[in-house]
């Protein structure tokens, strides 16, 4: 900043050319004020502050620098600064960067801000860890997903072959992928117990369910024993002559 001192006899001479004989002697004034007219233009003398006439005094009179902006310190009066500094408001920049923005926040390091209080700021890792609601890796596997390969910690899977089913790998590992039968991609449901070695048969619903006998075997209803009689049935196609007596 540059410091400007004003002679005491111009200052003098400038407020009475301001007061000019409009204003009768002796009158009481505001305190910190003169007797004067801002306008360029004529008309009634008024009471002018001090820090609104000084300003303009030094910015008609001497901070007529391009982009100079008048400022008073405690250490240097009043002045002229290009840039203004960023304790007199300013962005202590002469052109819009992100200098500016480094000047005014005081930000050094590099990543992610994060806002941790009235006032107060950190900076996360870029990129953002899982700790901080990101996936905490840059890029991925095409075809893959990620996962969970530890608590704090996401990966990707390797490339998933298309129309398979999805296998979990258990904690820490990668899912894969299994295998089909068929060449649909429509997968049977099953409902209820399931017994080794017997058949299944569709419910209503379209489910797999037990069908409470072994494969091959027809499930006739028992016969009673207190007739003669002879019966042929049908299993899938089979005929298959029974016959029974007392």
């Amino acid at each position: 900043m540059r410091k400007l001192t004003i002679p005491i006899a111009f200052f003098i001479a400038f407020v009475a050319a301001l007061a000019g004989a409009q204003v009768p002697f002796p009158q009481t004034l505001p305190a910190f004020t003169v007797v004067g007219r801002m306008a360029p233009t004529s008309g009634p003398s008024e009471a002018i502050p001090f820090d609104v006439l000084v300003p303009n005094l030094f910015s008609v009179g001497f901070c007529n620098t391009a982009n100079a902006t008048l400022v008073n310190s405690t250490a240097n009066g009043w002045g002229c600064q290009v840039p203004l500094a960023v304790a007199s408001g300013g962005t202590n920049c002469t052109a819009a960067s992100g200098t500016c923005l480094d000047n005014i926040t005081g930000f050094a390091s590099t990543g992610f801000v994060k806002r941790t209080g009235a006032g107060t700021y950190s900076f996360i890792a870029d990129p953002v860890p899982v700790g901080n609601g990101g996936l905490g890796i840059t890029f991925g596997t095409s075809g893959g997903i990620p996962y969970f390969s530890g608590s704090t910690t996401i990966a990707s899977s390797g490339a998933l072959t298309a129309n398979l089913p999805v296998i979990g790998g258990g904690a820490g590992v990668a899912p894969t992928v299994g295998t089909r039968s068929g060449n649909t991609t429509s997968f049977a449901t099953t409902s209820g117990t399931l017994t080794n070695g017997n058949c299944v048969k569709i419910d209503a619903s379209g489910n797999l369910v037990d069908n409470a006998a072994a494969c091959g075997v027809p499930n006739f209803p028992t016969l009673a024993k207190s007739a003669n009689y002879t019966t042929v049935a049908s299993d899938n196609g089979k005929c298959i002559a029974v016959t029974t007596g007392a």
